[in-house]
């Protein structure tokens, strides 16, 4: 059933966080104690979640960690994220998650420099062109 759920995985609109993690204690053979060890939550947040519990964004970032799950799913499955269609943009933001997730913290920083960098000189860009039409208009 795991291998299923994930298959279907961002656009699975059906399965609650409970739900989910049932079937991966199931699918894994794991018991409520060592999925808490592995997540490196408390077996008590576990036992929250399996009972349809809200836990909080840290516990779910920690879940999405360890289910190797953009943290959105998560969100969306514990029902704090309204569902919506996946559009091209937001599987490609998920791969992007997923890639980051793998690399090491320092490589992550150097990323997120570099994509910060671009998005500043593309606003910088929008607001000159803004400008210059405004001008023209006005002349």
């Amino acid at each position: 059933m795991l291998s299923t759920i994930i298959e279907d995985m961002p656009t699975n609109s059906g399965v609650s966080l409970a739900e989910y993690l049932q079937s991966v204690l199931d699918e894994r053979q794991l018991s409520i104690r060592a999925l808490a060890t592995y997540a490196k939550i408390s077996h008590s947040t576990v036992r929250r979640v399996l009972a349809g519990e809200i836990v909080d964004y840290p516990t779910l970032q920690a879940l999405a960690d360890y289910l190797n799950l953009p943290v959105v799913t998560v969100y969306r499955m514990a029902g704090l994220m309204p569902e919506e269609e996946e559009s091209v943009a937001s599987v490609v933001l998920a791969e992007i998650e997923n890639m980051l997730r793998e690399l090491p913290e320092a490589s992550q920083k150097k990323i997120r420099d570099m994509i910060k960098l671009e998005w500043e000189y593309t606003r910088q860009e929008e607001t000159e062109e803004e400008s210059e039409q405004v001008q023209r208009k006005a002349s």
